[in-house]
């Protein structure tokens, strides 16, 4: 044993000449554990053991929690327990819905300091209320997180898949969120050792086309006299998705020093585009006009493009309320089919300026990383193509 004691941490060596390990003790701090040391046969020197109990909700509990099982502990060393030699003493598995409260606690932390956008933590949250609600609502509800398994993951994606009547992107969305975020959460934090989704494979997307339709251009006609009589600032957002493909949450958040008439731009600010990035758009000549003729630039700078009744103001208006606008009054006065969604505008303004202009340019105006991502956009008409009706070539 004097031999072996040369390699234990000269604090230990007491403790190791007298008793083969030391009594644990809490340790508080960004980590809260238990700890001692206790001799390692393999070796014969002392090896510090440790318990995390960052798991455990409130510092309260964790002391409650604590004091319990270090006198097991104390109890079990004492009756020649050896943490290197035999089972680990068990420890109570933290709660499921205590730990869900906690992962969202963290969500919102992260969005309040920006570096979770707010659209994701919004997605993250109704992931984590539709899991949750599955596995408490189970005839054997998830009441501990180790009962998170495999093929309970499984089993939850199924329901999403079948029960729910998702399409696989969104099966495999909520996987991504559960390996990605929630389970990756877990892990770090050591309440699971392993990520329960591990082996559990995306779904191939489906090949049918997006429920969303392009508009037709008789439909464009009507839909531009309509807006023009009722509501014509929120013509400009139908504007700035057709002419601009600017998304309504990037629309949301414009001020009116954003825009730039001398060069003929709008500046999208990356810290709300979709791509993170700061980039720069056109604005065609008639997207200009109508702001012109609407005031739009009688307001300070600092105003938001589209305030309370999508006219300049001082608070912003949220994306949610254009697709509100479009659904209760656009679709219904028109009678609409709902497959002419008001995202739909981009669709069909890619679509017909692929017409007019090179895909590159294309690609610019709709800031795609890739010229593939706008093919995603762009959608057949299914009509005859006049270009092609009179031509005849050499055969």
């Amino acid at each position: 044993m004097a031999g072996s004691l040369e390699q234990t941490p000269k604090k230990m060596r007491p403790y190791a000449e007298i008793l083969p390990y030391t009594y644990p003790a809490l340790y508080e701090g960004k980590q809260w554990y238990i700890g001692f040391y206790a001799i390692d046969p393999a070796t014969g020197e002392m090896k510090r053991k440790r318990y995390k109990l960052s798991h455990i909700k409130g510092n309260k509990q964790r002391r409650r929690y604590a004091q319990r099982m270090i006198f097991a502990l104390m109890d079990k060393l004492d009756h020649g327990w050896n943490p290197w030699v035999h089972e680990e003493p068990q420890v109570v598995p933290p709660g499921f819905v205590d730990t869900c409260e906690k992962y969202l606690e963290y969500v919102d932390a992260r969005t309040k300091k920006g570096t979770l956008r707010p659209d994701t933590a919004r997605s993250y949250r109704s992931y984590l209320r539709v899991f949750r609600g599955w596995c408490t609502g189970r005839k054997q509800p998830v009441t501990k997180c180790n009962q998170l398994t495999k093929s309970l993951c499984a089993e939850f994606l199924d329901y999403v898949y079948m029960d729910m009547g998702a399409s696989a992107c969104t099966r495999n969305c909520y996987k991504v969120w559960m390996s990605g975020s929630f389970f990756a959460w877990l892990v770090e934090r050591d309440i699971l050792k392993e990520k329960p989704t591990d082996g559990i494979k995306s779904l191939p997307k489906s090949k049918e086309p997006k429920s969303r339709t392009i508009i037709p251009e008789k439909e464009l006609v009507k839909l531009k006299d309509y807006l023009q009589r009722e509501n014509p600032h929120f013509l400009l957002a139908v504007y700035l998705l057709y002419y601009c493909f600017i998304r309504p949450k990037e629309m949301s958040m414009l001020r009116i020093r954003d825009f730039h008439l001398a060069n003929g731009t709008v500046t999208i600010p990356g810290g709300f585009s979709k791509n993170g990035k700061t980039e720069n758009v056109t604005l065609p000549a008639k997207v200009i006009h109508h702001m012109l003729d609407l005031g739009v630039f009688n307001s300070p700078a600092s105003y938001y493009l589209f305030s309370s009744e999508f006219k300049p103001g001082k608070e912003y208006k949220k994306p949610k309320a254009m697709s509100d606008w479009w659904k209760y009054h656009v679709i219904k006065d028109l009678g609409w089919p709902r497959s002419h969604l008001f995202y739909s505008l981009k669709d069909t303004g890619i679509t017909r300026l692929l017409h007019h202009a090179d895909v590159l340019t294309v690609r610019d105006q709709a800031r795609h990383s890739d010229i593939s991502i706008t093919n995603i956009y762009a959608q057949r008409d299914n009509q005859a193509d006049e270009k092609l009706r009179d031509w005849s070539d050499v055969l």
